[in-house]
């Protein structure tokens, strides 16, 4: 009796409790590569020096910001590193959630916008075996305005999670180039970190519809 009652408990314990774990991703800026400028680069590197990426997620949901973010701070590199408004990711219903200031503050929920294409490439990252998926994200706004995304991801670490938007493969994204130019490098992972309980992440503000936000992007 005593051991059904322990394994009960165990039982219990472990669909009732998720561990949540935390990644770490860098963000580098390359070279314009049509044009070759670095004005961009020159801005947003020496900010992402001083700001760290940070994606917690578990076995339902991951929720993307940055040291910035969590430290009340907002610069260039929070734009370019997609955590000026950070972001919740249901893994069941494919979909993003995060805040949205217009003349005040709303909450908007929209489908993850990329399609991948899974290669038999692969290379070691970090130690880990990752392969190669290319991605086409198409912009909100419309179907006729897409970009290009190489993505590297390690099915050993099988969430699909990866830095800002880019999610939805079968392991998590390591390296990531957006449009040739913008990287995002996971840098480490700490397992069971359970600094954030994502269960407890609410948006504030009305609910946006996509139309509004639509017309809002395009002013």
């Amino acid at each position: 009796m005593k051991r059904h009652i322990f394994i009960l408990i165990n039982l219990a314990f472990y669909f009732g409790y998720s561990q949540t774990h935390k990644a770490t991703y860098s963000l580098k800026v390359e070279a314009n590569p049509i044009t070759g400028g670095t004005e961009l680069a020159d801005e947003i590197n020496p900010l992402a020096e001083d700001n760290e990426f940070y994606l917690y997620f578990d076995k339902t949901k991951s929720y993307y910001t940055s040291y910035n973010i969590e430290n009340n701070i907002r610069n260039s590199s929070d734009t370019y590193g997609m955590s000026f408004q950070p972001m919740l990711y249901n893994y069941f219903n494919k979909t993003f959630q995060q805040n949205v200031e217009i003349e005040k503050l709303y909450h908007f929920t929209y489908e993850n916008q990329t399609s991948w294409t899974v290669t038999n490439e692969s290379k070691i990252i970090n130690g880990r075996t990752c392969f190669k998926a290319n991605g086409i994200l198409t912009d909100i706004i419309g179907d006729h305005i897409k970009f290009k995304i190489e993505a590297w991801f390690a099915p050993e670490i099988n969430y699909p999670v990866g830095p800002g938007n880019y999610a939805g493969l079968r392991g998590i994204i390591v390296y990531l180039i957006f449009e040739n130019y913008i990287i995002f490098k996971l840098e480490k992972i700490k397992f069971n970190d359970n600094s954030i309980d994502l269960d407890k992440i609410q948006y504030e503000g009305e609910v946006l519809s996509k139309e509004k936000y639509i017309e809002y992007l395009k002013d």
